[in-house]
């Protein structure tokens, strides 16, 4: 059985989804792209002792398995991808950067994390912007 439900981003409507019509129906859920979202759903959902996939929720605190040991990723964390990209940044030798994110939370987490690691990876940081 599949069941769809659109959560448009928020939590408060995926965990009345959840409780509503999800809890105990599937083996799965698939889902959240917001890690807003699926935190909270993959925690009461592991009450249940459903396992959850998100294929967008890329948190770094997603990552507690002491928390959200029945949440699986298609997409790396946050963290892993910020590597990724002073990898890059160190492969082309480019020494300075500006950060251009979203004001959300997902934005200002990468933007954070660039920003704390740039030191260690002799990088400066000109200007961050999220909008």
């Amino acid at each position: 059985n599949m069941v769809y439900a659109n959560t448009g981003g928020s939590s408060q409507t995926a965990m009345s989804a959840f409780l509503g019509d999800l809890a105990g129906v599937c083996s799965v859920i698939v889902g959240a792209k917001r890690s807003a979202v699926t935190g909270p759903v993959s925690v009461v959902a592991s009450a249940f002792d459903q396992a959850m996939v998100t294929y967008g929720s890329t948190a770094v605190a997603l990552s507690r398995k002491d928390l959200y040991g029945l949440l699986a990723r298609t997409i790396p964390a946050d963290d892993l991808q910020v590597a990724t990209f002073f990898a890059l940044i160190s492969h082309f030798g480019w020494g300075s950067v500006a950060l251009l994110t979203r004001n959300d939370a997902w934005g200002l987490g990468i933007s954070n994390l660039v920003q704390s690691r740039a030191g260690d990876h002799g990088v400066d940081v000109v200007v961050a912007v999220a909008f």
